[in-house]
C-alpha cells in the first residue's frame, strides 16, 4: 500500500485541484512549513494527516520529515501545482492505477517507480515519483535528490499509462538563497553550481548566471545533460549582454555535446538579428534534421534526458525560421 505526501505553503488555491486529481487513496500526509492561509483546512476537509515542520531552507529535510509521517512501505510525492492524469482510461484514479505496478515493483525487489512528468509545453520525460521508505535518503537543499542509503541503487521500474501535469504557478521562490549557501558549504558540487547559475539565469542576472556557470563548467561534469544546457545557457547570456562572438562559440559547444537542436535555434535565431545569413542557414540545416538525443533510463528503457525542449525537434519550429530566412533574403 502507499501513502502520498505534500510539502506545502500557501497553497490554498492549488491545493484543492491536486487532491481531487488524486481520487481516493489509502493515506495522505500534507507536511505544512508555515502557511497563512487556508492550506491546513483545505488538506484535513480531504482527510489528510496534517504534520508541521518549521522551514528552514532545506526541502530535503521537509520531505524526509513528512514520510517521516507516513505508515505504508510506499511514498507518493506530489506538489500542489501538480495533477495526476490517467493516459490509459480516462476517470482512472492514482489507486487503480498504481497498485498493479507495485505489486510488479514488489515483484522484481524494485525501490523506485518512475512516472512520465510534463513539466512544461515541450518538456516530457520519466521522473522518479514513487520509492520504498528505508532505502533513501534526500541530498540537497533544493533540487534535491533521492539517494540510496546503502550506496547501491536497488532496481526501478517503469509505470507506464499515466501522466503527471506540471502547472508551476509565477510566485517568487527561494531557490537562489537557497543555493548560495549550499553552495557555501560544497563549493564544488556540480549539481548544485549548475542549479544556482540556471536560477540566476532565470531571474536574468546574467552576470551572476556566467559566474556560476563558469565555475559549474570548469569543474566535474556530473549529470551529462547539464554540460549541454550549461553551454546553452552560457551562450545565450553572452547573447544578451552583446558578445555575440562567445554566444556562438558557446552554442556550438552545446550542441555538439548532446548533439541538440535547441542551442543551434538559439545560434540561429541570433544570427538573423546580427544578419549573418550564412550561419543562420547552417544552423537550420543542422538542427532541422537533428532527433531528440535519448539516455539509458534507470530502468533500462532508451528516452529522453528531462532537459530537453521537444518543441525545438519539431519541424514547424524551423521551418518559421527558414521563412523568416527568406524573407529577408538570406536563403538561395
Amino acid at each position: 500500500m502507499f501513502t502520498v505526501v505534500f510539502i506545502v505553503r500557501d497553497e490554498e488555491r492549488h491545493l484543492p485541484k491536486a487532491l481531487a486529481s488524486l481520487g481516493c487513496i489509502p493515506e495522505l500526509v500534507v507536511c505544512d512549513t508555515g502557511s497563512r492561509d487556508a492550506t491546513q483546512e483545505v488538506a484535513r476537509a480531504a482527510g489528510a494527516r496534517v504534520v508541521h515542520h518549521a522551514w528552514r531552507d532545506d526541502f530535503s529535510a521537509a520531505r524526509a520529515f513528512a514520510e517521516s509521517h507516513a505508515g505504508h512501505e510506499w511514498i507518493v510525492r506530489f506538489d500542489a501545482d501538480e495533477r495526476f492524469g490517467s493516459t490509459l482510461t480516462p476517470g482512472l484514479s492514482l489507486y487503480e492505477w498504481l497498485v498493479p505496478h507495485l505489486r510488479r515493483a514488489g515483484e522484481k525487489g524494485a525501490g523506485q517507480v518512475f512516472v512520465r512528468r510534463r513539466y512544461a509545453p515541450g518538456n516530457e520525460h520519466w521522473f522518479p515519483r514513487v520509492h520504498r521508505r528505508g532505502r533513501y535518503r534526500w541530498r540537497h537543499p533544493v533540487h534535491e535528490l533521492l539517494q540510496p542509503v546503502e550506496g547501491v541503487w536497488p532496481p526501478s521500474i517503469a509505470a507506464e499509462g499515466a501522466l503527471i501535469l506540471h502547472e508551476r504557478s509565477a510566485r517568487p521562490r527561494p531557490y537562489r538563497r537557497i543555493l548560495e549557501a549550499a553552495v557555501t558549504a560544497e563549493p564544488a558540487d556540480p549539481h548544485l553550481l549548475f542549479h544556482l547559475g540556471q536560477t540566476c539565469f532565470e531571474e536574468q542576472d546574467f552576470s551572476a548566471a556566467e559566474s556560476w556557470l563558469h565555475a559549474y563548467l570548469g569543474g566535474p561534469p556530473g549529470y551529462r545533460f547539464h554540460r549541454s544546457e550549461a553551454w546553452m545557457l552560457w551562450g545565450r547570456c553572452r547573447a544578451a549582454r552583446g558578445d555575440s562572438a562567445e554566444a556562438f562559440r558557446a552554442f556550438e559547444e552545446s550542441a555538439r555535446q548532446g548533439p541538440r537542436a535547441e542551442p543551434l535555434w538559439y545560434a540561429a535565431r541570433l544570427a538573423l538579428e546580427r544578419g549573418e545569413w550564412a550561419r543562420a542557414r547552417a544552423c537550420v540545416e543542422r538542427g532541422r534534421v537533428l532527433a531528440p538525443p535519448r539516455e539509458r533510463q534507470p530502468f533500462g528503457m532508451d528516452d529522453v534526458p528531462y532537459l530537453l525542449d521537444l518543441r525545438l525537434y519539431q519541424a514547424e519550429a524551423w521551418e518559421a525560421l527558414a521563412r523568416e530566412l527568406a524573407s529577408r533574403g538570406g536563403w538561395e
